[in-house]
């Protein structure tokens, strides 16, 4: 049975003993540069750049962290505040003028979309409808129309001024 010898053993033929040997030059030059170790311009640009990279890395943490911090403390003390802007919004947000109730005669049905076509303060006045209230004009010209053949001479009058003060029905 042949022994295999181990990969740390090697023969490459070369020997330092031969005065005129080629390789021995070269493996004089790579046992020196083994024992010798790494130059010290290459340990310091090694150091440098070992350096560099650490605090990139590390300014790039904080700056993430410091980010992140600031956010939640921005979400935390506008959320906490009474008049924070999306309980405002949530307060002040726009409605669709409700429609009125069926309780009503149709002369102040009639009044009521007048109203919201032509005076929206005296809308709010007399319906209390919210201020920022938006109304659907067609829809409104639709239910004035509708109304408008069963209302009695007041009403009719009252519509007409406003309606003629504004350019006429449109």
């Amino acid at each position: 049975m042949i022994k295999k010898r181990p990969d740390y053993i090697r023969n490459t033929g070369l020997s330092l003993i031969q005065p005129n040997d080629s390789g021995r030059e070269f493996l004089l030059e790579k046992m020196r540069g083994k024992l010798a170790g790494s130059s010290m311009a290459h340990m310091e640009a090694a150091e440098k750049r070992r350096v560099a990279v650490r605090k990139h890395t590390m300014s790039w943490a904080w700056r993430i962290g410091v980010t992140a911090a600031l956010a939640l403390v921005n979400i935390v003390w506008i959320g906490s505040r009474e008049e924070a802007p999306l309980k405002l919004m949530a307060k002040n947000h726009a409605r669709k003028l409700p429609v009125p109730t069926a309780a009503m005669d149709v002369n102040q049905q009639a009044l009521y979309w007048a109203y919201a076509l032509y005076d929206f303060a005296e809308l709010k006045v007399h319906f209390k409808v919210p201020d920022r209230a938006i109304v659907n004009t067609a829809m409104a010209r639709e239910r004035l129309a509708l109304l408008l053949p069963k209302l009695d001479a007041p009403t009719r009058a009252t519509i007409d001024r406003m309606t003629s003060a504004s350019g006429g029905v449109r």
